[in-house]
């Protein structure tokens, strides 16, 4: 029976009707224990040696800047200091493939502005041509004057004959003779 099982009271806490059993642990009150008394000798120890190792530590930065001034004025000063070239097979190559993609970038710039003066060249619509109404069929069609523009689309009606706008009569089904007789007579009325 451990933790887990409904029968076992362990681990249980009462929580209202929720089948649980034990009462919750009460928080206690932790009372902080009293400070050991420190004598001041020993504190006095700690500071003298906190100040030792500060005077160790800049006494060491002192004599690293004294050794790097040294350093300093014994070296010359190079005004016209130039990068060793390594390998200037490198460098030729490097600019040859400057030159050639700077020339590339012109070239294709070039080719651009061609296709778009082309396009819009194209885009301008010519009288002297005819234009195409259906793209699928390329049946050819006129272009139109102002005047075929202004005037209005004849109707169906002026366009036809009277033969193809005429609609056939529709005629009513002929009913069977016996249907027409029922319905014809009126029904006795029956008495009681």
């Amino acid at each position: 029976m451990g933790k887990g099982d409904k029968k076992s009271r362990r681990g249980k806490i009462i929580l209202g009707s929720f089948g649980v059993r034990r009462p919750r642990k009460k928080k206690t009150i932790i009372i902080s224990k009293t400070k050991k008394e420190v004598k001041p000798e020993v504190i006095n120890k700690k500071l003298v040696e906190i100040k030792a190792n500060k005077d160790v530590e800049i006494v060491a930065q002192e004599h690293v800047k004294e050794h790097v001034a040294k350093i300093i004025e014994s070296t010359p000063i190079k005004k016209d200091v130039k990068p060793e070239v390594l390998h200037e097979k490198l460098i030729e190559v490097k600019t040859k493939t400057e030159v050639a993609t700077q020339e590339h970038v012109k070239e294709h710039d070039a080719k651009t502005k061609k296709a778009t003066a082309i396009k819009k060249e194209v885009e301008k619509p010519k009288e002297t041509v005819k234009a195409k109404t259906k793209k699928s069929t390329g049946t050819l069609a006129k272009p139109k004057t102002k005047k075929e523009e202004a005037k209005p689309k004849a109707t169906l009606k002026k366009a036809t004959t009277k033969k193809e706008v005429t609609k056939p009569k529709v005629v009513p089904k002929a009913k069977p003779k016996a249907q027409a007789e029922t319905k014809a007579k009126p029904k006795a009325k029956k008495t009681k």
